[in-house]
C-alpha cells in the first residue's frame, strides 16, 4: 500500500548504523537507523532526492 504523499528527502550522511537526513519540506535533519530507513524507502514513505550518495557509501 503506496502512502498518499510521500517525503522527500535528501540524503546528507550514512554509515553502517545510522542515516542522516534532511526533510525538504521542513528544512529539519534527521537521524534515522538505516534498517528502519530502508524500510520506509521501500514502502514508499520516503522519496529521496540523491540515493546514488546512499548506494555509494554502501
Amino acid at each position: 500500500m503506496k502512502p498518499i504523499h510521500s517525503l522527500k528527502v535528501k540524503i546528507v550522511e550514512s554509515n553502517q548504523r545510522k542515516v542522516k537526513i534532511r526533510l525538504m519540506n521542513a528544512n529539519r535533519i534527521l537521524s534515522v537507523p538505516k534498517k528502519a530507513f530502508e524500510q520506509r524507502c521501500e514502502r514508499g514513505f520516503y522519496d529521496v532526492v540523491n540515493p546514488a550518495l546512499l548506494e555509494s557509501r554502501i
